[in-house]
């Protein structure tokens, strides 16, 4: 007995190492960890793992259990995680990026910052017909310009189009994409000091701005 317990906290103390989005990824999706915003208060800096577990209740945090049969060491570490996702400080997102960071990281997802991208001309509708896909086409006299009233031409076609993604579109996407890495910052250093039983956050992180050529 001696040596069984002895050799189950050797496996205990060795940790495996992760990166801060693989180790949300594991707890919000292969041990379906959840958060919910019932009666949550704010989760002081620097928490340690004797408050979180005391408060997990309280934050709404729940682990179903997942692909590690829900032993108790894997679900422990799992409610951290959501408990420190739940509590992440309104100056880092607050609720809103904690749903998304969740919802994110069940998914196995990262936010969308459109890599390439810039603004196109494409048609605003699509119709199909027998010979194939085509751009729809309106009457230009029902089309009316702004500061210049209707078209003048009578018995003419045109193809109403639009702008995708639009620069606006872009550049919020990628003010998130940034918001949301700013986030996981901060997720990464609460967990180090959360003491995961199981794991180790290494410093691994999604690049700042992947859109500048893979720039970190």
């Amino acid at each position: 007995m001696v040596v069984a317990m002895r050799q189950i906290q050797a496996e205990r103390a060795v940790k495996q190492q992760i990166g801060v989005k693989a180790l949300l990824e594991w707890a919000f999706g292969a041990e379906r960890a959840s958060v919910e915003f019932d009666e949550v208060g704010v989760a002081p800096v620097g928490v340690d793992t004797i408050w979180l577990l005391m408060q997990r209740g309280r934050l709404g945090c729940k682990v179903d259990g997942g692909r590690y049969g829900g032993g108790a060491q894997s679900a422990s570490d799992a409610e951290i995680v959501a408990a420190i996702v739940a509590a992440l400080p309104v100056a880092q997102g607050g609720r809103g990026m904690a749903v998304r960071i969740a919802e994110l990281a069940r998914a196995g997802l990262s936010p969308e910052y459109f890599p390439d991208a810039s603004p196109r001309v494409v048609p605003l509708e699509m119709r199909r017909s027998k010979y194939g896909l085509f751009a729809t086409t309106v009457d230009a006299r029902d089309i009316q310009f702004a500061g210049f009233g209707r078209f003048p031409v009578k018995d003419s076609r045109c193809c109403p189009v639009r702008v995708v993604p639009t620069a606006q579109q872009i550049g919020a996407a990628r003010r998130f994409w940034l918001d949301w890495v700013g986030a996981l910052m901060f997720l990464q250093a609460e967990l180090r000091m959360a003491g995961l039983s199981h794991w180790e956050v290494t410093d691994e992180l999604p690049p700042i701005a992947p859109w500048r050529g893979g720039a970190v």
